[in-house]
């Protein structure tokens, strides 16, 4: 049975636009590869990182959803560590991949209207 997964992959944000889609094209292989399946991909741009990471201060951020077994996640987390390009990689488990796109999806086309919803429902 595969688990459903959404992984953050940040990489240099001085990398142009085709290195950084080829090096997230590289990720989704490892991933596929392994035996894993891509459900979408949602490209957040290029952003100001929370802190410096090798000293840089800006990343180029990715989600990706995918499914898969314990074996495609240490595939990923391997591949990713030899890649100098490659910040971060946060994998998260996630319930549903396609509800979770479309959370994300909804979230970056009005952050206010999203924030507002989820501050009403926890009560903040």
């Amino acid at each position: 049975m595969n688990n459903h997964y959404e992984m953050l992959l940040i990489t240099d944000g001085a990398l142009a636009a085709e290195e950084h889609q080829a090096l997230v094209k590289k990720i989704e292989d490892v991933a596929t590869k392994s035996g894993g399946v891509i459900d979408g991909e949602v490209s957040w741009g290029r952003r100001k990182l929370a802190y410096e990471m090798r000293k840089r201060k800006f990343g180029n951020y990715v989600l990706i959803y995918l499914q898969g077994n314990g074996t495609v996640i240490e595939e990923i987390r391997k591949q990713a560590g030899y890649e100098e390009q490659i910040l971060k990689v946060f994998i998260l488990s996630v319930k549903d991949t396609a509800k979770a796109k479309e959370s994300f999806e909804a979230l970056l086309a009005d952050p206010k209207k999203t924030a507002k919803l989820m501050t009403e429902s926890v009560g903040a």
